[in-house]
Parts: C-alpha cells; structure tokens; sequence
C-alpha cells in the first residue's frame, strides 16, 4: 500500500519530504570501527600506513582513505 509508480525524479522528491536523506556519518554508522577522535588522529599523522593500521585495527587502504578525504570527509 505504500509503494507508487513514479519516475525517479518522484522517488527523489518523496524521498526529501519523508526526511530520509539524512545519512549516518562517522561514528554513530553502525559499522564505523574508528571514533572520530581516532580518525583525526589518523589524518594528521605522519607515521607509516601499515603501522597506523594495525594500531587502530584497519587496512592500510583505509588509511589512505582517510588521509586522502575519501572517508570521513566531515572531519
């Protein structure tokens, strides 16, 4: 019953006027590994990725991520 033909332009609309277009950043995402202190921390270091990474339980790729502002672009 709540389900509507529309084109995508519709979806979009209905989607803004239902408030559902508020995405979980950081870490209130349920499956964020890092707090947003950790991930700062991550930013600004200098250290050695594959060192960082395995302090904090990630990938080196993650930390490049990060580093480069591919993920947690909010900080």
């Amino acid at each position: 019953k709540h389900l509507f033909l529309g084109t995508v332009q519709d979806n979009v609309q209905d989607c803004l006027r239902k408030g559902r277009n508020n995405p979980v950043k950081g870490e209130k995402h349920p499956k964020a590994k890092l707090t947003t202190k950790q991930a700062l921390e991550i930013k600004t270091s200098t250290e050695n990725r594959r060192i960082i990474a395995e302090k904090f339980g990630i990938t080196p790729s993650h930390v490049n991520n990060i580093r480069a502002g591919r993920t947690w672009k909010h900080i």
